[in-house]
């Protein structure tokens, strides 16, 4: 599991799941979470399959 603190870039529904580009503030967890870095500015794509989690939205 990772854990991590960042900003929604991006956020679209699509199919009931939610699609997220977030751009990474700290990684206070490595697991298997693919992380682009260009510079000093780190981000990932994650996808939020559960109905029940705190709402996403840009900016956040």
């Amino acid at each position: 599991m990772t854990v991590i603190t960042g900003t929604v870039i991006t956020a679209v529904m699509r199919g009931g799941s939610m699609y997220a580009t977030v751009s990474i503030i700290n990684v206070y967890k490595e697991g298997n979470l693919a992380i682009q870095q260009a510079g000093k500015t780190m981000s990932t794509k994650i996808v939020i399959l559960c109905k029940k989690c705190p709402f996403v939205r840009r900016g956040e």
